[in-house]
């Protein structure tokens, strides 16, 4: 019975105010019934009925100035006493407790942070994840919009938000809402439709493989695609990261507004560059990002049409021209090099520059083009074969290895070390690269035994490669990093010449020098992506700057030699090459530059 009451108290206490008004009357009749009982048994001679017991009761709870009672009784008197004590409580505790119920739900209500923001033109950060400070700290920097983040866990983004050391300016632009993506209600709360920006990173749990993160993507890309529906214009610019490739055709067909960033592609775009020559990382990310100083960019001119590619060069100022882009169906499938090829109709012209490329018409178009002196075929920037030795594994382990794929047969031999499956990276190379173009080993072990590895194997390899684990906490898996690189530094004595590693981690406040090691924040690369991607106003084209043209060549890098830049373009092109910059290096002078991607037989490679 007193469980029953207690359960049935408990749900009304919880109505909200109305339920403790009701729980404060209900207790005040309950003490006036039984006051007015007790003072009729005390003194029956004074109270002839019950009802004048109980109306003496009440008098008593609500006006404590009946302390001092006519009725010459102890036993009344101290009733009286009782009863002006218990209804002060209640009636003043009840007040007091109804109101602060009040103020702490309306306060309460109002840290939630579920209200609507009223502005518009702004930048809109959905989740919290390990890209978010990156962002953050990319907008804070590159222009005066207020941020909305969208959070499902408030408490926690704003001890995280109070961490980054942000000042008090900046602190005001940066506003936090409650709400799960996925529901358009909550998500109209950062004001999407109204917004200039729109970014979705990527999640922990995306980022680690949970397969249960899925739907939760799909469902967020569909909740967008309701909020914008009635969007004419191209406000606001949305750019999604997804982690898991086979989501992609769904999301597009979703939402196909939305630029969408593979973000594996990305980064193993990065550590392949840096993989053929140190001190590219800077580069290679400045490479990738469509609005930053240098991109390879696919260029439409028209009005130049009919012309030899060599008139080209010389017509095309602010850039270097690499060669003419051709079409099969809905694929670009071939560059061409070559100083006679003609630019035809809907062909277009892909461009090395820093954003600005224009046309001109040299005062001597009509003479002959300069050109390099007949000599042999150099055979300085030939491709060398390389061992790499990738230790540990992650979703970026395929794209790299992929990569290496656009490149002639023979020219990569991959060994991995990992925890991981055999069978499940095999599945991941497979799906991911051009079938017997690179020579892959894979072995299950602890990538921490390479400190255990023979010095003739580790002799035999000329690249490292430490992959991230993110299947669990950064932490935790940038800690294993740097032990599996520390591991390896000592022992760099036994390897050959020249030889060095890339060490990706998942923080930037883990990072070390390490003299044998290049260091990469995935991170890092995927914020000024996804941040690059939102500032180019040409939707059509922002992932041809950043991914496409990978498709039709592949970019190597080598030590340069000792002379000056037109001449060593030249020497390139006689090799079938494209120059696209000289980098200055510790090592030296090195030169990154264009290979055109030769697709094996029968297989046509699709840009996503």
């Amino acid at each position: 019975m007193l469980v029953w009451f207690r359960y049935h108290l408990e749900r009304l206490v919880g109505r909200r105010s109305l339920g403790l008004v009701v729980v404060m009357c209900g207790t005040l009749c309950g003490v006036a019934l039984l006051g007015g009982l007790l003072a009729r048994l005390a003194h029956p001679e004074h109270f002839t009925t019950y009802q004048s017991a109980v109306w003496w009761a009440v008098l008593r709870l609500s006006d404590t100035g009946y302390l001092s009672d006519e009725i010459d009784s102890l036993e009344i008197r101290g009733l009286s006493m009782a009863l002006s004590i218990v209804g002060m409580a209640v009636t003043v505790g009840g007040i007091v407790a109804v109101v602060s119920q009040q103020m702490h739900r309306f306060l309460g209500a109002l840290a939630s942070g579920t209200t609507p923001v009223p502005f518009s033109r702004h930048t809109v950060l959905i989740g919290w994840n390990d890209r978010t400070p990156q962002l953050l700290s990319l907008f804070l920097a590159s222009d005066s919009r207020p941020i909305v983040l969208l959070v499902e866990d408030i408490v926690h983004a704003r001890s995280r938000l109070a961490s980054l050391g942000l000042s008090p300016v900046e602190l005001d632009r940066v506003i936090l809402r409650a709400g799960f993506p996925y529901r358009p209600h909550e998500l109209s709360r950062a004001g999407c439709a109204r917004a200039e920006v729109v970014i979705m990173a990527a999640s922990a749990r995306a980022i680690a493989g949970d397969a249960e993160e899925d739907p939760r993507i799909v469902r967020t890309t569909y909740a967008l695609s309701e909020l914008l529906r009635d969007q004419n214009d191209e406000r606001p610019i949305v750019a999604l990261e997804i982690v898991e490739r086979s989501l992609l055709p769904l999301v597009q067909s979703v939402l196909p507004r939305a630029r969408v960033l593979a973000s594996d592609r990305i980064v193993a775009r990065v550590l392949r560059l840096v993989l053929q020559q140190r001190g590219l990382v800077a580069f290679a990310i400045d490479l990738l990002t469509p609005h930053s100083g240098l991109r390879i960019e696919a260029c439409s001119f028209p009005e130049l049409t009919g012309l030899p590619l060599g008139s080209l060069r010389r017509q095309v100022t602010g850039g270097r021209v690499l060669g003419v882009l051709s079409k099969e169906g809905n694929a670009w499938t071939s560059l061409d090099m070559m100083r006679d090829r003609v630019l035809c109709a809907g062909e277009k012209v892909m461009v090395f520059h820093d954003g600005t490329v224009r046309i001109e018409q040299p005062e001597d178009l009509d003479a002959p083009p300069m050109s390099m002196p007949m000599v042999p075929r150099s055979r300085r920037f030939e491709a060398k074969k390389r061992r790499i030795l990738v230790l540990g594994w992650n979703e970026a382990g395929a794209d790299v290895i992929g990569a290496f794929s656009h490149e002639p047969s023979g020219r990569y031999e991959v060994d991995v070390i990992s925890r991981a499956p055999a069978a499940i990276r095999e599945q991941a190379v497979l799906s991911h690269a051009w079938p017997g173009r690179v020579q892959v080993t894979h072995r299950e072990a602890d990538p921490l035994s390479v400190e255990f590895m023979p010095e003739r194997e580790l002799a035999s390899y000329d690249r490292f490669l430490i992959l991230a684990d993110r299947s669990g906490n950064p932490e935790t898996a940038d800690v294993r990093s740097l032990a599996i690189a520390m591991a390896l530094e000592q022992r760099f004595s036994s390897c050959k010449p020249g030889a060095y590693g890339v060490l990706e981690l998942l923080q930037d406040n883990h990072a070390i020098p390490l003299p044998h090691f290049e260091l990469i924040t995935t991170p890092r690369i995927v914020a000024q992506v996804l941040e690059s991607m939102t500032s180019v106003a040409d939707r059509d084209n922002v992932l041809g700057l950043t991914l496409d043209h990978h498709m039709t060549f592949v970019t190597r890098a080598a030590l340069a030699p000792n002379v000056s830049e037109e001449l060593l373009a030249m020497e390139l092109r006689h090799s079938g090459l494209a120059l696209l910059s000289v980098i200055e290096t510790p090592a030296g002078p090195v030169a990154v530059f264009a290979e055109p991607v030769r697709a094996p037989q029968g297989l046509v490679e699709i840009a996503l």
